[in-house]
């Protein structure tokens, strides 16, 4: 198959001009299939793309497939015929270099590809999942009885790895084709089609707008190889997703047990907007299949001559309004899913607010994933930060509004999976578009600034440092120009900032709030506009915070690499306190106000609507009520009397110049609050003897006025 059009089409940061074949075709690939063709991440096909052609001729590239049932390990090789023939045994001489390499990366012998085995590495030690697909990529084309021939003896390829279960795969001319313009012109339905029941006229009706009949697979066939990349799983859950074990038995009845696989299958069903039966014929108008995927796509592409029938459920969606159409649409498909695992992010994709949150997003132009395989028409949403996954928006929250940058970054699969993590997100809190787009601004605009600082030819001494922050550090940043917004736009949250900046509980209680909810850059300004300015920016916060921080963590650990210190929060905390230090402590303004300077100023009604707004939030998630490190909430008296400690505390410590820590820690007025001591003894068995020795007394005095 002539793939040249599309390598000439991919964007220049690729560098495919005048470079091989399979090295074009491999970084092609691996752009539409992994990244939904999105220009912003073509470093990051360039940095997973390993490709030499010499004596190695193994693993070509290393990726991520986030679509499949768990975030899989793909290891690539690209196969490029032009003219000349498709030749098995070729295929699976790469297949038995590529699964050496593998068993060598587990028992870490020395390898050849130093690069692809470097990624390796670094996604099985990051990965739970330890599945490792390998995919030979292709532009070969062949008739459905060929590819269906050859995909069984490649899939059949027995692959023995320590600790790894590996399989192969084989992406065909029309497979690639079919990947890169489903990021051309995605489809929400196939627009039109039919398919033949056993009998004319021989259905249930439910109500006026539904059926129940018996379709013909021959039918079902026609509409796949028509339609099966143009819409026809538009509306399942998720696109097709292989499972051998099930797939096997599917396969087993269309080959051997056709006049029986009415009895053996559940069947399908498909949502539509319209539907007429014409005698022995149901013409079908927007539609899409909403369950049973992987049947439709079993019958579409194995070869058969017997016809047979499968139980069908056509459903008219009666509803009128786009939003009330999702709902039903995605009620049935959730509700009727039930054969194969689905992915947290499939699950949630029903859920009322997930909805919301993606017709909010389309009425004001912005495309937001919420389930697997959804695609992206990039001529609708042209710009960066109108394409973006629910998934990637809750790392920028967690980041921005919650200050949790570590695990945002180290815990991606968690965003969705974890229910605390989840309802904070999504469910405790309402942003508006506004907000929301702001925060998809600084996310895109980083990613460009991380392209910028990639390019820079400066690799050493500060630059080196900062070129691996960069890299790494997009929540971060994300999390300390958030912190600073909220210090600088609510009056009410910088005060608790400064009351309780030294009191770890009470700090961990406010810190997180969403302290404003409006819209923070000027609607004036294009994205584009944003982002020329926003480098500026990213380079402030990183000379001023991160890279200071970072040096000062590399100090005590000198062989301290970038990735494992953004995957915590202690780097971030450091710059947390440094910003308390300045703009607190030392009483100065610069720092907030060089940051503040890229957003908008506000005026003092909505300073007081934001004070307003969170006082209320903090009242309704009970925020005010304190609890002990025990998780015991405390009573009012037992909250007055951990107040009293942490205010003596406090002046204690100013009167004497000694850390507060020193005299006791938050985790000893617990201790004070549960225990109440009245003698010295009890006392010094909570805290130091220094503690009682030089202030026991008052200690004391103030806790015998709560018993």
């Amino acid at each position: 198959m002539d793939l040249s059009n599309y390598f000439l089409a991919a964007p220049s940061d690729l560098h495919l001009l005048g470079r091989e074949k399979e090295l074009q075709l491999l970084k092609v690939y691996a752009f539409n299939a992994y990244f939904n063709a999105d220009p912003l991440y073509t470093d990051n096909v360039n940095n997973g793309c390993t490709y030499r052609r010499d004596a190695h001729g193994g693993i070509d590239g290393v990726f991520i497939n986030e679509t499949l049932e768990e975030n899989t390990i793909e290891c690539l090789h690209s196969y490029f015929v032009g003219e000349g023939p498709f030749v098995l045994n070729e295929v699976f001489n790469f297949l038995n270099r590529i699964s050496a390499e593998l068993d060598d990366v587990r028992k870490g012998r020395f390898v050849n590809n130093k690069e692809a085995d470097d990624l390796l590495r670094e996604y099985l030690d990051e990965s739970e999942n330890k599945k490792v697909i390998i995919r030979v990529i292709t532009d070969y084309s062949c008739d459905p009885t060929e590819k269906y021939n050859l995909n069984k003896k490649i899939e059949a390829f027995s692959v023995s790895v320590k600790n790894l279960e590996v399989s192969a795969v084989v992406a065909f001319g029309d497979d690639v084709k079919a990947v890169i313009e489903s990021n051309r012109a995605p489809f929400d339905w196939v627009e039109e089609g039919k398919v033949v029941l056993d009998e004319a006229d021989n259905f249930l009706r439910f109500k006026d707008h539904s059926i129940v009949c018996n379709i013909s697979a021959k039918s079902l066939k026609k509409l796949w190889e028509d339609e099966g990349d143009r819409g026809l799983l538009a509306m399942n859950l998720r696109y097709y997703i292989k499972s051998t074990n099930i797939d096997n038995k599917i396969e087993e009845s269309i080959l051997f047990d056709g006049k029986d696989f009415w009895y053996l299958n559940n069947g399908i069903i498909i949502v539509c907007n319209d539907y007429k039966v014409v005698g022995n014929e149901v013409w079908l108008k927007q539609f899409s299949i909403v369950n049973g995927g992987q049947t439709s796509r079993m019958i579409g592409t194995i070869p058969f001559n017997d016809d047979f029938f499968i139980s069908c459920k056509i459903i008219k969606n009666v509803f009128e309004t786009a939003q009330e159409k999702n709902l039903f649409i995605s009620k049935v498909a959730e509700a009727s899913n039930t054969q194969k695992p689905i992915k947290a992010k499939d699950i949630i994709a029903n859920r009322i607010e997930q909805r919301n949150l993606k017709s909010l997003m389309q009425e004001n132009g912005v495309f937001i994933e919420i389930k697997r395989g959804e695609k992206c028409n990039h001529e609708i949403y042209p710009e960066a930060w109108q394409r973006t996954k629910n998934n990637e928006l809750a790392q920028d929250l967690y980041s921005f509004v919650f200050m949790e940058p570590g695990p945002a970054r180290n815990s991606v699969s968690s965003m969705l999976s974890n229910e605390e993590k989840y309802n904070v997100i999504f469910r405790e809190h309402e942003y508006s578009f506004d907000f929301l787009r702001d925060v998809l601004f600084l996310e895109k605009a980083y990613k460009e600034y991380q392209k910028k600082i990639n390019k820079d030819k400066d690799d050493y001494g500060d630059s080196s440092i900062k070129k691996g922050l960069v890299k790494n550090g997009l929540w971060y940043c994300l999390a300390t120009i958030g912190y600073v917004l909220k210090l600088y736009y609510n009056k009410e949250y910088r005060n608790n900032m400064y009351q309780y900046r030294n009191q770890d509980l009470k700090y961990s209680l406010y810190s997180p709030e969403l302290a404003f909810m409006h819209g923070f850059i000027d609607r004036e300004y294009s994205y584009k506009e944003f982002r020329d300015s926003a480098f500026e920016l990213f380079d402030l916060v990183f000379a001023q915070l991160i890279v200071n921080q970072f040096k000062l963590a590399r100090d005590s650990s000198p062989s301290l690499a970038y990735s494992n210190w953004t995957k915590s929060n202690t780097g971030f905390n450091g710059i947390r306190s440094m910003i308390n230090l300045i703009t607190f402590d030392n009483k100065q303004e610069f720092l907030i106000n060089a940051i503040a300077k890229y957003f908008v100023k506000i005026d003092e009604d909505t300073m007081n609507k934001n004070i307003d707004r969170y006082v209320d939030y903090c009242k309704k998630n009970k925020k005010i009520k304190a609890k002990d490190n025990l998780g015991n909430e405390l009573s009012e008296n037992d909250e007055a009397l951990r107040n009293e400690l942490m205010v003596f505390r406090l002046n204690y410590s100013t009167q004497k110049h000694i850390p507060e820590r020193n005299i006791y820690t938050d985790k000893m007025i617990d201790r004070m609050v549960i225990e109440k001591p009245v003698t010295d003894i009890e006392l010094k068995k909570i805290v130091s003897t220094n503690t009682v020795y030089f202030c026991g007394k008052k200690i004391l005095e103030i806790i015998i006025k709560y018993i």
